[in-house]
């Protein structure tokens, strides 16, 4: 098994607008709509230390969020919906304690947050590995956090283990800001990579990531654009929401997402206070 070395930072963190803080500790906010390569070990398959990650990103309004996650581990395929069902290879589970493959798969499940919406399953993949999964049943919002060392070869958005830079597939160094939507694009899922997802929902490539709604939006999102327009969040109303928010970087994140979203309660989700 390779891994990374014991100096490398391991902790990952991905949600909000939608924001990608990488193994190296860099932010990348990439808002577009379409299925994106999280994470992706393949090149360590032949030592059977593969994992691979994909989550599905909606666009509504002025913002985007993480709608969808699906994870390949060894031969098995787990999937969590914004309702917070889980599906193993198609099958929905409700149970603790799941062994998949010879691979040591341990699920936890807690609900959090003041109301209780907030659903937060913990999969301990063995190697010292944990992917924690949340889904914001009241948003349809998800979150995904990963700790523990992967393998020198993962790659995707959120970058490598042992690199200090972002690369694209490409092999594209992420320099500044204005390359943060080609390097979201590079990691589109192609159909050369592995489709995790039971359905295709959204733009499938080779069509390219959304920008906007989507045509022929529903009534409820039409419902939504005037509830929200009614609800705009001062900068002020903001920070003195998201005060309680350790650490700079998630603090300025989640005083962004408020202004955006027009939510004061987002520092309830794992994303900012996790």
């Amino acid at each position: 098994m390779t891994t990374t070395p014991a100096s490398v930072i391991s902790a990952t963190n991905s949600g909000g607008d939608p924001h990608f803080i990488g193994f190296n500790q860099k932010v990348v906010t990439y808002q577009g709509e379409c299925t994106l390569v999280l994470l992706d070990s393949l090149a360590a398959a032949a030592t059977g230390d593969n994992v691979t990650i994909h989550v599905r990103t909606t666009r509504k309004l002025d913002f985007s969020y993480i709608s969808g996650v699906a994870m390949k581990i060894g031969e098995d395929i787990i999937e969590v919906k914004p309702n917070a069902d889980i599906l193993l290879n198609g099958s929905v589970i409700t149970g603790e304690g799941v062994t998949m493959s010879g691979l040591p798969f341990v699920l936890t499940k807690e609900v959090k947050g003041t109301k209780k919406m907030i659903v937060s399953y913990s999969f301990d993949i063995g190697h010292g590995r944990v992917i924690d999964v949340q889904a914001n049943k009241k948003r349809g919002m998800m979150f995904v956090r990963t700790k523990g060392l992967f393998p020198e070869e993962t790659v995707g958005m959120l970058g490598s283990p042992v690199k200090s830079e972002m690369v694209s597939r490409d092999g594209k160094v992420l320099m500044k800001d204005v390359d943060e939507i080609a390097y979201g694009e590079s990691w589109q899922v192609k159909d050369t990579d592995v489709q995790l997802f039971q359905e295709a929902l959204g733009p499938q490539y080779p069509q390219k990531c959304l920008y906007e709604d989507a045509p022929g939006a529903t009534a409820q999102l039409r419902g939504r654009r005037k509830l929200m327009a009614k609800k705009v969040v001062t900068v002020e109303e903001a920070r003195a929401a998201c005060a309680g928010v350790s650490g700079e970087v998630k603090r300025e994140l989640c005083v962004q997402d408020s202004i955006s979203m027009g939510e004061l309660d987002l520092k309830d989700d794992p994303f900012y206070m996790e």
